[in-house]
């Protein structure tokens, strides 16, 4: 099974017509767990055969936080960020 969550924030504050400040955060918690399993049929036995050279399981968790900010400004002709 697979199991995501994401938590975002964002926020802009104008501080005049020509300049704002944005900031924001996210955070994603992810957890992964996938069996892999490989059978195969035995004649001898007349029944399935879990091989284990082949068979795996991969489990995860991994937990992802981010944040900016930015100021944008402009002078004259030119824009800043």
């Amino acid at each position: 099974f697979n199991t995501v969550a994401t938590n975002q924030v964002d926020f802009i504050y104008p501080v005049s017509d020509i300049t704002k400040i944005e900031t924001g955060a996210k955070h994603t918690l992810r957890h992964i767990d996938n069996d892999f399993m490989v059978d195969t049929f035995s004649r001898a036995l007349n029944s399935k055969i879990t091989d284990a050279g082949r068979t795996n399981r991969f489990e995860y968790q991994e937990s992802v936080s981010a944040a900016y900010a930015i100021y944008s400004t402009k002078l004259q002709k030119l824009a800043l960020q």
